[in-house]
This record gives structure tokens, sequence and C-alpha cells, in this order.
């Protein structure tokens, strides 16, 4: 079982660090091996390294970069089942030459290389944008830190939670009516 760390964004223009990126959150399933795979479904498909000195190494076009020119739109930190020293972390980039999109792979914590704590803390953090979700892997569930795009709204919510079979339903939908269009509301998706 893996542990499943987030947080919220840090202010723009802060440095990434490996203290501030993520929070205990939950226990999940997730295996290092299924968030490299949701991500390349999510069109995260190069593989990037880190290379001795230090700088990203774009696996297709072959290209060393310094981190604080690759672009970080997601990260997904695992531990492992049965060592929790055995963390890493998987950051979906972007390759500053070539343009392409994939994942590279970081032990962060106790275990970690220097270069590996390197590249994290200076990777440009653009969780913001809509590439993909800040803290987890394209079509995993979402936190409860994250936000979905759209606010939810509270009348479409109490008229979900209607059951229809209950005796009392009609009765429901008509207060619920009631209580949309006293505040305005359209009230031809209720019912």
């Amino acid at each position: 079982m893996a542990t499943d760390r987030t947080a919220p964004l840090p202010p723009a223009g802060s440095e990434l660090t490996t203290d501030d990126t993520f929070e205990d959150d939950s226990k999940d399933e997730a295996t290092l091996t299924s968030i490299l795979h949701l991500y390349s479904e999510g069109g995260f498909d190069g593989i990037f390294g880190v290379t001795a000195e230090g700088l990203v190494d774009c696996s297709g076009c072959d290209t060393d970069s310094s981190p604080a020119a690759v672009e970080m739109h997601s990260i997904r930190r695992l531990e492992g089942a049965s060592d929790p020293d055995d963390m890493v972390a998987v950051a979906a980039i972007t390759c500053p030459a070539c343009g392409a999109h994939g994942t590279l792979t970081l032990q962060y914590g106790p275990m970690a290389t220097a270069q590996d704590s390197d590249v994290l803390r200076a990777l440009r953090d653009r969780r913001d944008d809509d590439l993909a979700p800040p803290h987890s892997a394209p079509g995993e569930m979402s936190t409860p830190i994250e936000s979905s795009a759209e606010p939810i709204d509270p009348i479409n919510e109490e008229a979900a939670q209607i059951d229809a079979r209950s005796p009392d339903a009609s009765d429901q939908i008509n207060e619920l009516v009631e209580h949309a269009e006293s505040l305005g509301r359209p009230t031809d998706n209720i019912g």
C-alpha cells in the first residue's frame, strides 16, 4: 500500500521544496506502475531522467536541461508499502527543448540523491495550469484539497439526494422547487 501525499499549490513564483510540496492525506492502493500508466494515458508519455550533473534528460530529443527551465504540471508522491523510506515523486513535466510531455520519477526524503533533491526543488511549478491535475495522475480520484472546475450547486445537490421511490419524494421536490424559485433560480432541472 502506498501513501498519497498532496498539498495546495504554493504561491506563484515561490520555490518548490520537498518539505512544503506534500502533506499526508490518505492511504491508497496506487503503485508506481499504475501512476506512470495514468500519466501516459493523460498525454505525459515521454520519459525523463536526472543526469549525474543534476540536469533533466529528455529521452525524446536527448537534451539535458536545467531543472529551472523545466515546467512541472503535476506531481504525485508515493511511499513504499513495506518501507516508508522508499519515497518517490512522479512529476509530469514538459521538455523546454522539444515540448515533449512526460514523467520524471525522483527519490525524495532520506533515500534521495543530492541530484534528485536539487531537481525537485528547482522545477518550475506550473501546477496551476490545466494540463494535468496538480496532485494526482490524470484519471485518479480527486483528493479533498482539489476543487472541481465548477462550484457545486446546492440546489442540484439536494435534488440528487431525493429518493424518487420515497413516499414523500413529491413533497421534497415541491419544497426544493419553491426554495429555488425564492432564490430566482431555474427549476426546470429539478425533479
